[in-house]
């Protein structure tokens, strides 16, 4: 492994660590934003400064037009199922059950892998996915064996297991995505697809309520929309181009 390479798995640690104090945050700004509101706001506000960071960079704005398909299924799952999943869940369960499911994430996007794109996995991958799923379910169970036995999933759970499949989707489209595209340009466009999906969905069931909201409310989007949202995804597609591709 080569030092510049290294730097990018630092990347991908660096944006478990940022999603890894979303929960709690999501959690506290909807107790004033339902979670299609939220979600359609945040990536309006992201897709607005991807897009701004792609005009700074001189970046070109519109990619080519046989890669918007791809483009639309990463917003659809990565950002509008996965978003509105995750968040829908956390009303229903606890921020430790939606960092607890979110360490499998590895795990299903390479199982999802496996079984739709029949790519090989080495040993040492494999190993990487049992141990995943192993902390995560000794973190559950407290170690004890009775628990895991009798373990049993709320509706919230099975939510933050949609929302895992919804980004192995976006995660596996985007490798191949950003052989042709840069990651900021990747982001941005299945950003605002997403958005699209998001409002539409918000409009069409009656939850697209937007309204003003307190100061706690403001400081806890501030960091999903910029920190948790614009740089951690940044950082992802970056890692994910380099380690991956």
């Amino acid at each position: 492994m080569t030092t510049a390479t290294s730097r990018y798995f630092v990347l991908l640690a660096l944006t478990a660590a940022l999603w890894g104090a979303q929960p709690l945050l999501v959690k506290i700004t909807m107790r004033e934003l339902n979670p299609s509101t939220m979600t359609a706001v945040r990536y309006l506000l992201m897709s607005i400064t991807f897009f701004a960071l792609m005009r700074w960079r001189g970046l070109p704005l519109l990619p080519p037009l046989r890669l918007m398909p791809a483009l639309l299924l990463m917003g659809i799952t990565g950002v509008a199922l996965n978003n509105i999943a995750q968040f829908t869940g956390l009303q229903l369960s606890t921020v430790s059950n939606a960092t607890l499911i979110a360490t499998t994430t590895p795990a299903v996007t390479a199982l999802v892998a496996l079984i739709f794109l029949r790519e090989r996995l080495l040993p040492i991958e494999l190993l990487g996915i049992l141990l995943s799923v192993a902390g995560a379910l000794f973190l559950v169970s407290k170690g004890q064996i009775d628990v895991l036995l009798h373990i049993s999933f709320n509706k919230g759970d099975l939510l933050f297991f949609t929302a895992q499949l919804g980004w192995a989707v976006y995660s596996l489209t985007g490798f191949r995505v950003m052989r042709h595209l840069p990651p900021l340009t990747t982001t941005a466009w299945a950003g605002l697809f997403g958005t699209a999906g998001t409002f539409i969905y918000a409009a069409l069931t009656g939850q697209l309520d937007v309204h003003s909201v307190g100061g706690t409310t403001l400081a806890c989007m501030v960091y999903i929309v910029w920190i948790g949202g614009v740089c951690a995804m940044i950082f992802w597609n970056m890692g994910v181009r380099t380690v991956c591709i």
